[in-house]
């Protein structure tokens, strides 16, 4: 099942991350995305990111599947000395339970900068790739990985890897040891619930790139195992929707100058400008921008991003509302989030299936969708 998408296209201010993430630290800005599909990758050499609860307080899950893009970029790729080396943890509430390095791999490739992936619990390291990856020798370096891993204690864990490069799509990777029937469960317990990104490198100073992440675990009957390379691609508030009944505030001339928060609209966060309501089922939709680059593709789901805070006292419950506009309109509600105090905080509604017909997205229903808010309570 498809659990959360980063795509570093539509947010790339740390202001808005930390309001959406459980933890925020350093600094990220859009790199350079020559040789790649994406536009914005998230670049840094310092950023940290951890994720809320995926599953929303439901019991953990022991499967999991990450897809996601990365580069070096510098030249000299990683020294061997690494005091900090940027990661994936898979983690519990308890804690990390597993942990995937890029590390150097100079070594054995004397001309060339290379690294490759480690597999670590805690502090004993499972395995290495055999494989080795050009640590940015041009502008068109980016390796798609997907990950796999099952989170379990004792002799029930595994993890898997593959990767696509400019030269081969697809290919599963081989370990310096099993990747099977062993122990991926750090903190003494099955499963996991959020993931953990770090582009930390240390004193190395040199920049990496994440791009593309998508996170699926291994439940439902779609997009829960290995679905191939995916890419990710934001969508703006372009105008008014069909139901119009919050206030406009804070100076905004319009609901698209109120809602378009993304460093692709401005490149200051506006929190003044915004929509505001205290009238229980009012409903506010917007109109959006259709996708460009993912037209004649598999949808593997959406993830909706609101932004809010209370102007007064108390708490207020909002729900995520669409409408679809082709075919039959209909109009339906789904996650509802409590907003509790007057902190700025976001939360993420993220759906594989079309609310509105109970069947995976397709671009016509992505091309005509409607997205908003309801005040529920």
């Amino acid at each position: 099942m498809f659990r959360w998408s980063e795509g570093f296209e539509g947010i790339l201010v740390a202001a808005l991350f930390s309001r959406v993430y459980a933890t925020v630290s350093g600094s990220i800005a859009p790199g350079s995305a020559a040789g790649h599909r994406s536009t914005n990758p998230g670049t840094s050499d310092d950023f940290h990111m951890t994720t809320v609860d995926l599953l929303d307080g439901a019991a953990d899950e022991k499967t999991w599947i990450i897809n996601f893009a990365f580069r070096t970029n510098e030249a000299s790729g990683f020294n061997t000395t690494q005091n900090e080396i940027p990661f994936i943890g898979i983690r519990s509430s308890a804690g990390e339970q597993l942990r995937l390095e890029f590390i150097a791999a100079n070594d054995t490739r004397p001309g060339g900068t290379y690294y490759k992936l480690r597999v670590m619990r805690g502090a004993t390291e499972l395995a290495t790739t055999v494989q080795q990856w050009a640590a940015h020798q041009n502008d068109i370096e980016w390796v798609d990985f997907e990950f796999k891993t099952t989170v379990r204690t004792g002799i029930n864990g595994s993890f898997s890897l593959k990767y696509t490069t400019r030269e081969t799509i697809s290919t599963t990777a081989t370990w310096s040891a099993a990747n099977t029937g062993i122990n991926t469960a750090n903190q003494g317990a099955d499963g996991a619930d959020r993931m953990e990104f770090s582009w930390d490198t240390g004193t190395d100073n040199a920049e990496v790139s994440f791009d593309n992440i998508v996170i699926m675990d291994s439940t439902g009957t779609v997009n829960n195992d290995f679905v191939g390379v995916t890419s990710t691609e934001a969508l703006d508030v372009t105008g008014n929707g069909d139901t119009l009944q919050w206030d406009l505030d804070g100076g905004a001339a319009s609901l698209e100058d109120a809602w378009n928060e993304s460093p692709t609209i401005q490149t200051t966060l506006e929190d003044d400008k915004r929509v505001s309501t205290d009238v229980v089922g009012d409903i506010e939709l917007a109109t959006m921008s259709d996708p460009i680059s993912a037209r004649n593709t598999t949808i593997v789901g959406i993830q909706t991003r609101l932004y809010g805070r209370m102007e007064a006292s108390g708490t207020r419950d909002v729900q995520f509302f669409y409408r679809k506009t082709t075919g039959t309109p209909a109009q339906i509600g789904t996650k509802i989030v409590t907003f509790p105090d007057s902190s700025m905080r976001g939360f993420a509604d993220t759906l594989e299936e079309d609310p509105n017909t109970g069947a995976p997205w397709v671009i016509a229903d992505i091309d005509g969708v409607q997205m908003g808010v309801r005040l529920d309570a």
